[in-house]
């Protein structure tokens, strides 16, 4: 199972950092760097595996912790429909 972006959510970078717009929920969100490069890798749909292997190889963080802070972060996105679910 693969994650991807919310076609129906737009997103621009501002100074480093990725904030979205859900014109639906009329909602703004800023990602923090963590999940500004999670949104910038889910450019093409990725495994939470892929994503989690990208991380732990791009920053130095404990693994429980990094997959953690994944969890909690797709779990929001999903529940706030930013991401999607592809099969």
């Amino acid at each position: 199972m693969s994650y991807h972006r919310n076609p129906a959510i737009y997103a621009a970078e501002l100074d480093g950092a990725v904030c979205l717009f859900d014109p639906v929920a009329a909602a703004y969100f800023n990602l923090n760097s963590t999940g500004s490069t999670i949104w910038n890798l889910l450019e093409t749909p990725l495994t939470y595996d892929e994503i989690l292997g990208i991380l732990l190889a791009t920053y130095p963080v404990e693994a429980q912790m990094c997959r953690d802070q994944c969890l909690h972060f797709f779990t929001q996105a999903l529940q706030l429909g930013l991401l999607q679910l592809a099969s």
